[in-house]
């Protein structure tokens, strides 16, 4: 039987979809968001001054 679905799907199946899928997981919890989203934006930084030096 179908039953209808209200949400957003991840294809796992991929290395960028579980990514994608574990992050926006982690983003949806009160507890882990700040952290997360803090680290994301790290990760951000140093590959943009990476980018600007090569």
């Amino acid at each position: 039987y179908a039953q209808p679905f209200n949400g957003r799907m991840f294809d796992c199946g991929s290395k960028e979809g579980f990514i994608e899928a574990t992050i926006a997981f982690a983003l949806a919890r009160d507890d882990m968001k700040g952290p997360v989203f803090e680290m994301l934006q790290q990760f951000v930084r140093t590959h943009e001054r990476r980018e600007e030096a090569a």
